[in-house]
Parts: structure tokens; C-alpha cells; sequence
């Protein structure tokens, strides 16, 4: 497969894994069992951005080395591998800071 199909599965990758989260409803199980499988399942989400991100990064790392070696190596493959590093690593950023975010507004709520 070819970095273009790389890149656009490991899109998909992602999207599959948010529509796996599926919409949890409150009314068919019982108020602690929901909580807990949607614990796990985003819990599961999270791992699978992070090995994702990892994962492109490495890709990126060793085709940069490749190159630099002279192997046999096309710049724009190398240019669209460090370009996805780049953005995976920016949305994972994002996700941090927006469950910081989360995360402090609900310490700031009030019982």
C-alpha cells in the first residue's frame, strides 16, 4: 500500500474508532453500568490516538533516516509522513487541552 493509502486509512482509523463510541442512552442500562463501558470505550479511544500518533511519528522518523542515508526515498513521501506526524501530534494536543479544560470546569462546579 502506498503512503496515500496510508495516510487515508489511517484517517479512517481514527473516525472508526470515534463511531465505535457509539451514543451511550442512560435509559436502556443501569446508571453505573453505562458510565463504566463509556469510561472503557473512551478510555480505548484515547489508547488507540496515542499508539496512533506514536506509530506515525516513527513512520515519519524513519523515512526521514532513509532519506538522509540516500535510500530510495520520493521527498513528497517523506514531506506528506512528517506532515501527518505534525497533525496527528496537533490533534493530540488538542484533545489534551480540551480534557484539561473539561476536566477544570468541572472541579470549578459547585455541589
Amino acid at each position: 500500500m502506498g503512503q496515500q493509502g496510508q495516510r487515508d486509512r489511517g484517517g479512517e482509523e481514527v473516525i472508526d474508532r470515534i463511531n465505535q463510541l457509539g451514543i451511550v442512552d442512560g435509559r436502556s442500562t443501569a446508571f453505573g453500568q453505562s458510565d463504566r463501558v463509556s469510561e472503557a470505550k473512551f478510555l480505548d479511544l484515547l489508547r488507540g490516538l496515542i499508539e496512533k500518533v506514536n506509530e506515525d511519528s516513527q513512520v515519519a522518523d524513519e523515512l526521514a533516516l532513509k532519506f538522509v542515508r540516500g535510500g530510495d526515498v520520493e521527498i513528497h513521501d517523506l514531506m506528506m509522513a512528517l506532515e501527518k506526524a505534525d497533525l496527528s501530534l496537533k490533534m493530540l494536543i488538542q484533545v489534551r487541552n480540551k480534557l484539561i479544560e473539561a476536566y477544570q470546569e468541572v472541579m470549578r462546579m459547585q455541589v
